[in-house]
């Protein structure tokens, strides 16, 4: 485990310099609550330490989906809040994620020379933070102000990459760049490539990357508590099985919204969880320990209602799942889905057409 004060965020680098990196510019900030300064236990957010540091700088600030406290569910539209006149410095508030809107329109960088990007992603291309910044990059290569991105780790770790990417026509909210579903990036990262993809100038993007964190590292290694960054990103284990367990939403499956385990359980009212978890058994790759080697998670039969989604409010039988270390293969989440398929034929069936943004392949 890395001590907490050898390994420093973006922002804790900039915290500790704010004039070598904002150079009395003028900045916005697009943020959430997760994003906390260094500390092992709770700390400021993102917001209330440039607040602190910078207070006659920060202009305007910006949240993404699930809002500035990053608890509203996904697919939710978020209204601005507060609204300005709530805010005693008179620092404009704007959400990202309404009816048509999804990039900083001109009006809301008017007051603005610099853009501060700092959220925490989850490693997993679905997730909708990389298309806020992806939006972010383009309004600001738009506007002719640079973008600057506090990095942050990737809690998956920077060494497992798989997964296909985003086929041609294929493009929305939940799949904005053509990277692996498992990117094993950082935003920072992710960034750098989608700039240099599309030719921007050099100065449109800075990136104020880490330091003491190594590929290696998934986030149990980092020394820092887990905070959410949306409703269903709850947990650890949440994460490392997002990769796979995502994939039911792409299916007549409902992988636990509302319940105490998003994404750990997966299942439907017409399926057979005790079947299901035989049969995920029965087909696993040789592995030792069992299951664990080839990146599958461990799974056991289970009962749930989930309080979202098609089936909100009805019992659901399927299977609640335990993911290895290193995170749950993209792999196990197309045995998964298989076997469930297989298991009810005449079920099973495929979304045909999926909601922009739903946050819903984004954690929620």
């Amino acid at each position: 485990m890395v001590p907490p004060s050898v390994l420093q965020t973006g922002l804790d680098r900039l915290i500790a310099e704010p004039g070598v990196w904002l150079r009395g510019r003028r900045v916005g900030l697009v943020s959430n609550a997760a994003a906390r300064g260094a500390s092992a236990g709770p700390s400021a957010t993102a917001l209330e330490l440039l607040a602190a540091a910078c207070p006659a700088q920060l202009t305007t600030v910006l949240s993404p989906e699930h809002g500035p406290n990053a608890a509203v569910p996904a697919g939710v539209p978020v209204d601005d809040h507060p609204p300005a006149a709530a805010d005693p410095a008179g620092r404009r508030h704007y959400s990202l994620y309404q009816a048509g809107r999804r990039r900083p329109s001109p009006a809301m960088l008017s007051a603005v020379d610099l853009l501060l990007l700092d959220l925490q992603d989850v490693g997993v291309r679905y997730y909708t933070y990389l298309s806020t910044m992806l939006e972010c990059l383009a309004a600001c290569a738009a506007a002719g102000i640079p973008l600057m991105v506090l990095d942050r780790p990737n809690p998956l770790g920077g060494l497992i990459v798989e997964g296909p990417g985003v086929a041609p026509g294929m493009a929305s909210f939940v799949g904005a760049l053509d990277v692996p579903v498992r990117h094993g990036l950082t935003l920072g990262e992710l960034a750098r490539l989608a700039a240099a993809r599309q030719g921007l100038a050099e100065e449109t993007l800075e990136v104020v990357p880490l330091a003491g964190w190594t590929r290696e590292m998934t986030w149990e290694r980092i020394g820092r508590p887990w905070i959410p960054p949306s409703p269903a990103a709850s947990s650890l284990n949440m994460v490392r099985l997002y990769p796979a367990t995502c994939l039911g939403e792409g299916a007549n499956l409902t992988v636990g919204r509302g319940t105490d385990a998003p994404f750990e359980l997966i299942g439907a009212p017409w399926l057979d969880g005790e079947a299901l978890a035989a049969t995920l058994a029965e087909t696993a790759p040789a592995a030792d320990p069992p299951a664990l080697a080839a990146g599958d998670a461990l799974a056991a039969p289970a009962v749930f209602v989930p309080e979202e989604g098609d089936y909100a409010g009805q019992a659901c039988a399927g299977v609640r799942l335990d993911a290895p270390p290193d995170g749950c293969s993209l792999a196990f989440g197309v045995r998964l889905l298989a076997a469930a398929r297989q298991q009810a034929p005449d079920r099973f069936a495929w979304r045909r057409a999926a909601a922009d943004g739903a946050g819903d392949t984004g954690p929620p």
